[in-house]
């Protein structure tokens, strides 16, 4: 897996750093101290991960979340707890508080890998869509129609809506 660490503070960027160089297949893209970078290398570039500071300057964290387009998986590391309904409500894949330790980094990485894996295995008969921040497998046999709703898309099956923060918009 890919990651890209954004953290405005140089110790917990290096602390971090130095916590995801000891995860076996772990690769850090880039390092940046603040959100503003974060995003105009998120909109030229691909990453699984992003290991996200909240408060930062000029461009928070919940700001950069907000202004991407195509969302990698987030984990949140903070020490702003009062954020974490926040955070959740924007689908994120963890909530970390500071200080990190290797544990706590660990399964929020498998968290995000498990996700990957998930998304990536979906065979020809069967999408994972992403319903109130957990993955519900569809069999496309099971979809009657899928419905745009600006925002939204709604996948409809004879049992149940499941309606996806996402759009049907290719770009």
């Amino acid at each position: 897996m890919n990651c890209i660490i954004v953290d405005d503070d140089e110790m917990a960027r290096v602390s971090l750093q130095m916590l995801c160089e000891k995860i076996e297949g772990l690769i850090i893209d880039e390092v940046f101290k603040n959100g503003l970078a974060a995003l105009n290398w998120l909109k030229n570039n691909d990453t699984d991960v992003v290991l996200l500071d909240i408060e930062m300057p000029d461009l928070s964290g919940m700001d950069l979340i907000k202004s991407v387009e195509k969302l990698p998986q987030i984990i949140f590391i903070t020490g702003y707890t009062e954020y974490a309904l926040e955070a959740f409500e924007h689908h994120v894949t963890d909530f970390v508080p500071k200080p990190v330790t290797l544990p706590r980094l660990i399964k929020a990485i498998e968290r995000a890998e498990e996700l990957n894996n998930n998304v990536k295995s979906q065979g020809q008969n069967e999408i994972f869509v992403r319903v109130d921040g957990r993955f519900v497998r569809l069999e496309l046999k099971d979809i009657l129609y899928v419905e745009s709703l600006g925002d939204y898309v709604t996948f409809v099956t004879e049992n149940k809506k499941h309606i996806v923060h996402s759009t049907l918009n290719p770009t």
